[in-house]
C-alpha cells in the first residue's frame, strides 16, 4: 500500500477507513481480472479475423472461444514447468520450429496434434510421429481437448501463425501463478482469475453459468467438508473400551488431534471422502474443495511430524508411496 502526505492527518497518522480502502484496493483481485479481460475480449476479435474455413459467423466466434481457452489452460501448464520436462515457452518454441518448416502450419500440424493427440490419449496411445514432434506431454483425461462439434462440423479449418503470434504477447505481459494470495503485482494471473475469465466469456447468462466468488465456494466447501469430516470422527464410544471423541468444529478437532486421530483421518475419513460438482464450470467450487482438505491434510501430517511417532510416521510413508 502506499499513502501520500496528503493522506496523513496533523498528527501524522492515516484515517482508519483510508487504511481499510486502500487495504481493500490493494488486495482486490478485480483489478488484474478486468484489465486481463478487457485485453482477451479484444484478442478474441482479433483472433476471429483469422480464421478461415468456417462460413457460419456464430460458429466461428464460438471457435475462437473454444480455441482460446484451450490455449489459455495450456499457457498456464507450461508457466508452472508442467509440459515437455519443464519447457515455459513450449508453445511460442513450437510455433518458432513450426515457422522454420514453412508458413501457417502450426495450428494444422502442430496444435491440431497437441489436441487431440497428446493431451487427450495415454502415451501409448500416440503416434510415433505426435510422440516425436510433441515431446513429453501428460494424458489428460477431461474434455477439454475431444474434437469439438464444430470440428467436426468443419473439416476444413485453418488459422494463420499471425493470431497465435498476437495471442502469446498478450499472455506473457502478465505472470502467471498458482498461488491465489494476493502477491501485490499488477500483472498476476491466478486460478481465480482464469475461472472467472472462463465462465464470464462464455456468456454466463445465457448458459446459466455464473462465477462464484472464492470467498463464498470457500466458506461453502468448509461448512460442507468440516461437517462430513465431523461425521466421521464424533463417536459415542463404548464404555470401558472406545473413549467416545465429540467435538463442536474442525478448528477444536484439529487442537487435539493424537496418533490413533490422525490415523484414523489419514486412514479412513478423509480418503473416503466423495465431492461431486455437477454444474462444474471452471471448478471453482473444486478448487475450493481442494483447498480445504489441504489445510486439513496438511494441518495431521503436522501434528504426526510433531508427536515424533516412529510408527506412525513410517505407516505415513507407506500410504503416501
Amino acid at each position: 500500500m502506499v499513502f501520500d502526505i496528503s493522506d496523513f492527518d496533523e498528527d501524522g497518522n492515516v484515517p482508519l477507513v483510508k487504511v481499510a480502502d486502500s487495504l481493500k484496493e490493494a488486495l482486490d483481485i478485480e483489478r488484474v481480472t478486468k484489465k486481463f479481460y478487457g485485453e482477451f475480449q479484444e484478442q478474441h476479435i482479433a483472433f476471429i479475423e483469422l480464421i478461415e474455413g468456417i462460413d457460419d459467423e456464430r460458429d466461428r466466434r464460438w471457435y475462437a472461444s473454444v480455441l482460446l481457452n484451450r490455449l489459455m489452460f495450456i499457457y498456464f501448464l507450461q508457466r508452472k514447468f508442467f509440459i515437455d520436462n519443464g519447457d515455459a515457452r513450449y508453445l511460442q518454441n513450437k510455433l518458432d520450429e513450426m515457422k522454420k518448416k514453412g508458413s501457417d502450419q502450426y495450428y494444422e500440424k502442430f496444435l491440431k496434434m497437441l489436441f487431440f493427440e497428446g493431451f487427450a490419449k495415454p502415451e501409448d496411445k500416440r503416434s510415433e510421429q505426435a510422440k516425436k514432434l510433441l515431446g513429453k506431454i501428460k494424458y489428460l483425461n477431461g474434455g477439454l481437448f475431444l474434437q469439438h462439434s464444430i470440428e467436426e462440423r468443419w473439416t476444413k479449418i485453418s488459422i494463420s501463425d499471425k493470431a497465435f503470434e498476437n495471442l502469446y504477447a498478450l499472455f506473457e505481459r502478465y505472470s502467471w501463478n498458482l498461488n491465489d494470495t494476493p502477491g501485490g503485482q499488477a500483472n498476476e494471473i491466478n486460478p481465480d482469475v482464469l475461472g472467472y475469465i472462463f465462465e464470464k466469456y462464455i456468456n454466463q447468462k445465457a448458459f446459466g453459468a455464473y462465477y462464484t466468488r472464492p470467498e463464498i465456494t470457500e466458506y461453502l466447501c468448509e461448512r460442507t467438508i468440516h461437517r462430513l469430516v465431523l461425521d466421521g470422527v464424533n463417536i459415542a464410544g463404548i464404555p470401558g473400551v472406545v473413549p467416545p471423541r465429540q467435538f463442536d468444529n474442525v478448528g477444536d478437532m484439529l487442537l487435539n488431534l493424537d496418533a490413533q486421530l490422525c490415523k484414523r483421518l489419514l486412514h479412513d475419513i478423509l480418503p473416503d471422502l466423495r465431492l461431486l460438482d455437477p454444474a462444474c464450470g471452471s471448478a471453482a467450487f473444486l478448487v475450493s474443495a481442494m483447498k480445504t482438505l489441504i489445510n486439513i491434510y496438511s494441518a495431521v501430517i503436522g501434528k504426526i511430524e510433531f508427536l515424533n511417532d516412529r510408527g506412525l510416521q513410517d505407516w505415513l510413508k507407506k500410504t503416501q508411496k
